[in-house]
């Protein structure tokens, strides 16, 4: 199965990486052979390898062919620096669909992997990476713009960490230009920035506030122009189909408990875990906005992100004394379960089988 041996392959490059200096040749090198796969599986797949594949950068290259102006980019209902890239292709490329699909897919890994680098300090690399691929990978192939979005937003969070509000708010508004979605990030501030535990339940009020009060709420905001094109995920609206997804509400449960249940005592009266853990909660309600629409059940991505981060250091890291090993494999073998039977056995973005007549698989 290509991508379990392309997973497993690239998550232990990058844990050997992790042995050396990010100044290092050394880490360079093991971090190449973790990235180039998968660069070339993402960036040369076949059209038909992902559900929304074809969808927008088509209809992006077509709206620049047939402006042949760059105020095309302003005049559209896709994000502007979706256009900008799909601008580029047909300037530098000739309009070619196969190098904006490798655009896109290195972006996307590239801005999550220096993501990975800036906080291994809290988890290794091959762990992030692991759970990245298993959790995510398959999903970006699929959710392009989102993806460059939500990696860009788990970039910013690396900053925010640190105190260093510029780039992180620079960041998001650059991710919210990919998508508008995109917004929802910003949720994430007062728990990431401050130490200080007050808001944590005002946040997680707001999540579920907006939960059951969804197409109120959806209408007041949809008076602004830019987020406009969002009445179509109201009860009344195109896109207003909704769904419940038993394995994701499944695994975000566990997640949870695995986190109250092994994170130790010491670290459970620290402020980092209160806000980080009020904001996985957040996610959890967040999600289940699918019930209204499928599409708004992706507002939670963002944060649910910071399981990359968190998940295995609250259950395993963060431990000075002796460590039992079995929260932190267990956990990994439940999502390598959840990745199969979502994206392998369901199929779920159309990803499976993989493709690539560029590769000749």
């Amino acid at each position: 199965m290509l991508y379990f041996f392309l997973f497993i392959w690239s998550s232990i490059s990058a844990g050997v990486a992790n042995k050396f200096k990010t100044q290092s040749m050394a880490f360079w090198i093991f971090s190449l052979i973790s990235l180039m796969p998968l660069l070339f599986i993402g960036g040369f797949r076949d059209l038909t390898v992902g559900s929304d594949t074809m969808a927008y950068p088509i209809s992006s290259i077509q709206l620049i062919n047939e402006n042949n102006q760059i105020s095309a980019l302003t005049n559209a209902n896709v994000e502007i620096l979706y256009l900008a890239l799909a601008y580029i292709s047909v300037i530098w490329f000739g309009g070619d669909i196969q190098t904006m699909l490798f655009i896109t897919n290195a972006i996307i890994i590239l801005t999550f992997y220096w993501g990975f680098v800036r906080v291994r300090k809290y988890t290794p690399l091959g762990i992030t990476m692991f759970i990245f691929l298993f959790l995510f990978y398959n999903m970006m192939l699929s959710m392009q713009r989102q993806g460059i979005a939500m990696g860009l937003v788990f970039l910013a969070y690396t900053f925010i960490f640190r105190r260093q509000l510029i780039p992180f708010f620079v960041l998001i508004f650059i991710a919210i230009l990919f998508h508008k979605s995109a917004i929802a990030s910003l949720l994430t501030v007062p728990c990431l920035f401050s130490k200080k535990t007050k808001y944590n339940k005002y946040i997680i009020f707001a999540s579920f506030f907006l939960l059951i009060a969804y197409n109120l709420i959806l209408q007041h905001f949809t008076v602004f122009n830019f987020f406009a094109k969002y009445e179509s995920y109201s009860s009344k609206g195109e896109f207003s189909e909704g769904g419940f997804s038993n394995s994701e509400f499944i695994l975000r449960l566990i997640f949870l408990i695995y986190i109250y249940t092994y994170s130790s005592k010491e670290l459970k009266k620290k402020s980092l875990f209160k806000n980080i853990t009020a904001l996985l909660i957040s996610e959890f309600f967040l999600n289940l906005l699918q019930i209204h629409s499928q599409f708004m059940g992706r507002l939670g991505y963002y944060i649910y992100t910071l399981y990359i981060i968190f998940l295995p250091y609250f259950i395993h890291y963060n431990k000075k004394k002796k460590k039992s090993y079995f929260p932190i494999v267990s956990v990994s073998v439940l999502i390598i379960f959840y990745w199969w039977f979502v994206y392998i056995y369901n199929n779920s973005g159309e990803t499976y089988p993989y493709t690539s007549k560029i590769l000749g698989l």
